[in-house]
């Protein structure tokens, strides 16, 4: 058996180690990782588990505090991964755009999928007209060949300013 030292493993290629860096940094990746899986994967059977288990707000309530009874959980070191990146000021959630592909499961109005932010950030005012703001990309956007068409439901017609 082959032994390597850790400050060979963690060491970077040029040091000739194998650049795997401290295992702090690894596990961050991968409760990082399962953070973002949870707030974008919102039909997997895992997340409909743990919504089950935790409430919609996996656990954290409005004041994102960690609600969890087990302090020592590996559920509660990935929700703690959001408070912990926001206080590093950042925004985990926004730094990644969602594929669409069908959008079978992507939220039209709150997953980030078209830009930077949500739609319900960048056009709250129409956001709040629309009959069921947990609509699907797919529900709302459908392609017939080449055309592209909307189907919007408004609560009312939008009028004036939408921004």
């Amino acid at each position: 058996m082959s032994w390597v030292s850790w400050e060979t493993i963690l060491s970077s290629y040029d040091r000739g180690g194998f650049n795997f860096g401290t295992l702090r940094t690894k596990n961050w990746d991968l409760l990082g990782k399962w953070w973002w899986r949870l707030h974008n994967e919102n039909n997997t059977y895992w997340v409909k588990v743990i919504k089950s288990i935790y409430g919609q707000d996996e656990g954290l309530g409005n004041s994102h505090e960690i609600n969890i009874p087990n302090r020592n959980s590996i559920w509660q070191n990935i929700q703690r991964m959001g408070v912990v990146l926001s206080k590093w000021n950042i925004s985990f959630s926004t730094s990644f755009v969602k594929s669409v592909s069908t959008g079978d499961e992507t939220l039209l109005w709150k997953d980030i999928w078209l830009s930077n932010v949500s739609l319900c950030e960048k056009f709250n005012r129409i956001y709040r007209l629309d009959t069921n703001q947990e609509a699907l990309v797919s529900e709302r956007i459908t392609k017939d060949g080449t055309s592209w068409t909307v189907n919007w439901r408004w609560s009312r017609e939008p009028t004036g300013r939408t921004a």
